[in-house]
């Protein structure tokens, strides 16, 4: 598109960089909408339990059953993981 003229390469740039997914959807599918987010999971080999609900701020794991309360005495919650 940038070769052809329709769209300038800053303005392709700027697309970009601002938010690549929309971008991408409106310039090479045609379509719009937003990504789905995605879902942290432990990664095998760092040591997260399988099972753990999110990371915690101070490195502790939370098995909580609910997000409400996870991590609550531990800094807060860095990253969910389901």
């Amino acid at each position: 598109m940038i070769c052809s003229g329709s769209i300038s390469l800053a303005a392709a740039q700027t697309a970009i960089a601002t938010d690549w997914w929309s971008a991408y959807q409106l310039y090479v599918t045609g379509t719009t909408g937003t990504a789905p987010a995605p879902v942290p999971v432990p990664v095998p080999g760092t040591g997260a339990p399988a099972v753990a609900l999110a990371l915690c701020k101070d490195g502790s794991y939370s098995f909580a059953a609910h997000h409400q309360g996870a991590c609550s005495s531990h800094g807060g919650v860095a990253v969910f993981y389901r």
